[in-house]
């Protein structure tokens, strides 16, 4: 289906601004919703920027496997990296599990909860940064 036609809207998540280090890493979730009467917004898809590459993707593990190197297995079908990669593959997996749930706060409009759990998703990339490094 074409996003933005008779039927459908695209919405722009919010930009999550996330420092690490001596940069910046950008997400913002894509959502496509139905018109329908009682239609809530799917996320289709998520930009991810850090410092000269920007991406999109599926999923914000594929955006930050494109981002940080392929080192998870996306669920839309990704390499797995070596077992020395364990904590960067740990790391991957709480921020898409942080990010996920950070979309579900802001949906229910649960603002704290949301605040803590993108500071959670900004310290879980810093810690993603320095391996990289």
């Amino acid at each position: 289906t074409l996003w933005s036609q008779e039927g459908s809207n695209v919405l722009r998540g919010n930009l999550l601004v996330i420092p690490i280090e001596q940069s910046l890493l950008y997400v913002e979730p894509i959502y496509l919703q139905s018109s329908g009467e009682n239609a809530l917004p799917e996320m289709q898809r998520v930009i991810v920027a850090y410092e000269d590459t920007i991406v999109m993707e599926r999923t914000l593990a594929g955006a930050l496997n494109r981002i940080f190197g392929d080192v998870i297995e996306d669920p839309d079908g990704g390499e797995t990296g070596d077992i020395d990669d364990k904590t960067i593959i740990e790391l991957i997996a709480e921020a898409n599990s942080l990010f996920n749930r950070s979309q579900d706060a802001l949906k229910d409009g649960e603002w704290t909860t949301y605040g803590q759990l993108i500071e959670q998703l900004r310290i879980v990339l810093e810690r993603l940064d320095t391996l990289q490094e």
